[in-house]
Order: C-alpha cells, then structure tokens, then sequence
C-alpha cells in the first residue's frame, strides 16, 4: 500500500499549507505609527488585540535642534577643559625644561669661567717668565720690550708665524692688524708725518731699537732723542697696540726734561 493517497484532495491541503502567510498590517489610527511587534497565532485571520504596539510621539524640529546645540556646547566644554589640561601639562614641562637648561647653561657657565681663569693665570706666568728671561739676557730694555710684544702676539695667535721666526717679521705681520693701523694713522696726523715716512721706519725698528738698547733697565724708557719723529711713531703705535692685551707693559705716560719728552712705557721688573 503506497504511503500517500493517490487522491487529489490529499495534496490540496498539503500545498495550501507550504504557502507563506503574509504579516498583518495594522491601520493608522489618530496620527500614531504601529509597528507589529508579535503575531501569536501566525495567521492572516489575527486581530488587532492579539499584537503589541509601541506608539511613537512625534518629535519636532525645535526640539532636535535645541538637542543639538546642548551636544554641541557640551563637546566644546569638554574640548576647552582638554586643552585646558593639556596646555597646563605643556606649561609645566617647559618649565621643567627651561629650569635643566639653566642649570646647564650655569654649570657649564662656571667650567668655562674657571678655564678662561686658569688661561689668564698662565699667560700672567708665562709673561712674567719672558719678563725674567729677559732681565737674564741683560735685554731687560727698549728692545726687550719689542720682543716681548712679538712673543705674546705669538703666544695668543694674533699673528701666525714660524717658530724659527724672528722678532723683525713678526713684527712686520703685527703692524698689518687693522688696530695698529689705526693708531699708527693717529700718529702720524698729530706728528705731521707722511706715511712712506713710518713705512719705511717700520722695516727696521727693531734694528733700529737695538743700537739703542743695552744692559738691564729697572723702568723700560723711550727717549725721544734716541729715534727718529717716524721710529717714534711706529714705535709708539706698537706700545699703545699692546696695551690694550692682557697683562701689556704699563704706560706711565711722557717725562718732560729740558726742551724733549722722554716716553716711558714701563715694566717694572723685581727680579
């Protein structure tokens, strides 16, 4: 015996039954908008009673619009108390900065002071150890004075030469320092020099100084009867060039004697 019935009226309700069934639509009612929530009994034939409703009001534009500005000033409350925060931490961490750059800055400030002394201490000594080797030399003078200045011109790289270098072409490199220049030009105005006159001078001083220049002085003196007004010049620019070093031969000025001044630039030197 087959398991289903041959019979047309079998397949009939079977084939009715495979067929979906349509949701319920539910009418508008008083301006409200329904939404089918359940259908209990999944049936075309449900009532309006048998499904749960959420009524929905109706929200104006005023009411979305005053919403949206309380947002709005909400998220710019927030957002002025954040930078508000942050700038505090940024203020904060700068200070901190600048207070280590600070101490840096001092402590390498004092390293730098303390060095910069202790070059000052040992030009003073090594100085004062040309002053001695010259009162050994006997050259204690005029012309020592001329080799001292050539010596610490070298010593302080004003001038670059070569160690085997005498003291004339330092000399000559010396008197190329736009400084001396400018004193050696006031020179020559107020002696009523020409300049051909103190280049020429300039070539020779220190052989010149030298004829003049013997034994051990306790005041290094310039007498004026000993030189030429041009020798004077160049001679002079060359102290008064040097006094403005560190630690420079002391100018105690002009002597005056009879009719000529005596110049004395002066070291004066205690053995």
């Amino acid at each position: 015996m087959p398991l289903f019935s041959r019979s047309p009226f079998f397949i009939l309700p079977l084939a009715c039954s495979l067929v979906p069934q349509l949701a319920t639509r539910l009418p508008l009612s008083q301006n409200r908008i329904y939404w089918e929530i359940n259908n209990r009994k999944k049936s075309h034939t449900n009532l309006a009673s048998d499904v749960n409703v959420l009524p929905v009001a109706p929200v104006s534009e005023d009411t979305w619009y005053e919403r949206l500005q309380q947002q709005r000033r909400e998220l710019v409350q927030e957002t002025r108390e954040l930078l508000q925060e942050t700038n505090q931490q940024r203020a904060q961490e700068l200070r901190e900065l600048r207070q280590e750059y600070q101490a840096l800055v001092s402590e390498r400030q004092l390293k730098l002071d303390a060095k910069i002394q202790e070059n000052r201490d040992l030009l003073h000594a090594v100085l004062q150890q040309k002053n001695h080797g010259l009162w050994l030399a006997r050259n204690f003078n005029v012309r020592g004075a001329l080799e001292r200045i050539a010596f610490q011109a070298t010593l302080q790289k004003m001038i670059r030469v070569n160690a085997d270098s005498g003291v004339q072409p330092r000399l000559n490199l010396l008197a190329g320092l736009p400084k001396f220049n400018a004193i050696l030009h006031q020179e020559v105005l107020q002696r009523g020099l020409v300049k051909s006159q103190t280049n020429t001078a300039l070539k020779h001083i220190y052989h010149e100084v030298s004829k003049h220049a013997h034994g051990n002085d306790g005041l290094i003196v310039v007498r004026t009867t000993d030189f030429t007004p041009a020798e004077l010049a160049v001679l002079v620019s060359f102290l008064k060039l040097q006094d403005q070093w560190q630690y420079p031969l002391q100018c105690l000025g002009y002597l005056q004697t009879g009719l000529l001044p005596i110049l004395i630039v002066v070291e004066v030197y205690l053995p």
